[in-house]
């Protein structure tokens, strides 16, 4: 499928997606619309880049996925919204595409709503672990307490393995070279996945074909890097020099804030 068709088929379903949420149901009812809508706006950035390269519209793009996200968590809390499969923190890569996206505060916000206890019918612990790490980074928590997330993570594998849990390993012993040899393997793999996926993709699956050529999972960890103060100047496949977008406070719309508004005027 042409980068160009999956463009259009973005910007057709989120329409649809913005239209059904004017219908101003519970949140329990939106919450399938709102992840979507995070899927779509990341799948639309990325077109914009491998397109044109536009930087502007990646990282907006990024940053309206953050917002979905954001609305959701503010408003489960507003409603008391305890039982959302989509609470899971692996379940959306909202907070991966605001961090791509350089957008700090946005990250944040993110993290301080996100729930911090794992429910093991909604994700896999390990996964749970990993998102929990990036959210202890954001927030600054206590050392000890990102090494017990870290502890747990390898404990969820069972004797397993997880190219995963070296980057992380290596973010919190803040080791450069150790980072840049995960992060390469990490991106790697995904990429593999990719490409072993690639020709049985059928059409409805749209954004498997910009998802399949930028890693925002790489780039978000990029940014992680940052954070804890390395330096990585090395490329990574997937993770283009164009697409490290600096960090940088965003005022671009926020939607779903602007449908609240709608909503409260109706």
């Amino acid at each position: 499928m042409e980068i160009a068709e999956v463009h259009q088929l973005c910007l057709e379903e989120i329409r649809s997606h913005i239209t059904f949420l004017t219908g101003d149901y519970a949140m329990k009812d939106s919450a399938d619309t709102l992840a979507e809508l995070s899927r779509l706006f990341q799948g639309l950035g990325i077109c914009h880049f491998l397109e044109t390269l536009d930087a502007g519209e990646f990282r907006e793009n990024l940053v309206r996925s953050g917002h979905a996200r954001r609305y959701f968590l503010r408003k489960c809390r507003q409603e008391g919204n305890v039982a959302s499969k989509h609470l899971a923190l692996s379940r959306t890569e909202a907070l991966l595409d605001a961090l791509a996206a350089g957008d700090l505060k946005l990250s944040r916000s993110i993290a301080e709503l996100s729930p911090i206890y794992w429910n093991r019918d909604w994700e896999y612990e390990d996964d749970f672990c990993f998102y929990a790490f990036l959210n202890q980074l954001l927030l600054q928590a206590p050392l000890l307490d990102r090494e017990q997330t870290l502890a747990r993570f390898g404990a969820a594998l069972e004797g397993g393995s997880s190219t995963r849990l070296g980057v992380l390993k290596a973010l919190l012993a803040k080791d450069a070279g150790d980072l840049e040899t995960a992060l390469a393997q990490l991106v790697e793999e995904e990429q593999a996945r990719f490409d072993v996926q690639r020709s049985a993709v059928v059409d409805s699956k749209f954004l498997f074909w910009p998802r399949s050529f930028v890693s925002i999972e790489g780039l978000a960890l990029l940014r992680a890097a940052e954070l804890v103060g390395l330096e990585v100047r090395r490329d990574f496949a997937m993770c283009p020099a164009e697409a490290r977008l600096p960090v940088r406070e965003n005022d671009y719309r926020d939607l779903f804030l602007e449908l609240d508004v709608l909503l409260g005027a109706a």
